[in-house]
């Protein structure tokens, strides 16, 4: 799941989409995930997790961008976000109370 916000967040700065990708940075920070950005690639270390729901704000931050980009009418960011969220076996769905996500059984 991280390394799908990473190929996201190359995505929106390739897009030239930083607010969406500084957003991205700063939601992985929050959730105990330093980024740094090299030559070669971005790298990604866990500096400190806060609490036992990692996967829970790693997801609650990938519908928070694909929210951004829908209220932007970038559609193709969003369908990209469900697309690496799917290959990772997650499946996101939009309800009229916001959008959930499941894991495969």
């Amino acid at each position: 799941v991280i390394d799908a916000h990473l190929r996201v967040r190359a995505r929106c700065r390739a897009d030239k989409l930083f607010a969406l990708s500084d957003q991205i940075r700063d939601g992985l920070k929050s959730a105990g995930i330093a980024l740094e950005d090299k030559p070669e690639g971005t790298r990604w270390e866990i500096t400190g997790i806060t609490g036992t729901d990692l996967l829970d704000q790693l997801m609650a931050l990938h519908i928070a961008v694909r929210k951004s980009a829908r209220a932007t009418q970038n559609y193709a960011l969003a369908d990209a976000i469900r697309d690496e969220l799917a290959q990772t076996g997650i499946t996101l769905e939009d309800k009229s109370g916001g959008t959930t996500w499941s894991t495969a059984p």
